[in-house]
């Protein structure tokens, strides 16, 4: 009974549950904000995971326009497709090309910084590449079904 109660309570008190705040690095900046998150459903994430993968995989093999196809309507309106190629070229540069990328976590928010709101997810990766170690944060949006490319970070990790 007493248990029954509590799991009532925290329904009550958190409409996501285990809610957390977090404090992220905006991009390019070493400007820290706060963000809510919370853990992503374990069905959630190998959804989300299709998107990142692809995503990931057209990086690694260097495609000119990497995970275009999948990028939110949102985004493409923010960022021409011809940017979207510079961006990652500029970073092949900076990096090396991509050895290996391992999984970190996922969390769900509802809300980012840049004013973009819906049903998000956070996927981060810490990814090998041949002059640096980066730790990635690739941003989905689950819209009409699946999950679409709505942001992606990075940040050079120090040994």
């Amino acid at each position: 009974m007493g248990a029954v109660i509590f799991g009532v309570l925290m329904a009550i008190t958190s409409v996501h549950g285990y809610e957390q705040r977090i404090s992220i690095t905006q991009p390019n900046t070493n400007d820290e904000i706060e963000l809510i998150v919370w853990p992503a459903r374990p069905d959630e994430v190998v959804r989300a995971l299709e998107t990142a993968n692809l995503f990931v995989k057209q990086l690694k093999e260097e495609k000119a326009y990497p995970g275009w196809d999948v990028v939110s309507a949102q985004t493409k309106k923010r960022m021409s497709k011809t940017a979207w190629r510079t961006m990652f070229m500029n970073l092949v540069k900076s990096t090396g090309k991509r050895r290996e990328s391992v999984f970190m976590k996922a969390m769900k928010t509802d809300r980012l910084p840049s004013g973009i709101s819906g049903e998000l997810m956070m996927v981060r990766l810490i990814t090998e590449c041949e002059k640096k170690t980066l730790s990635e944060t690739i941003t989905l949006i689950h819209q009409s079904s699946y999950w679409q490319l709505v942001g992606y970070n990075y940040q050079v990790v120090k040994p």
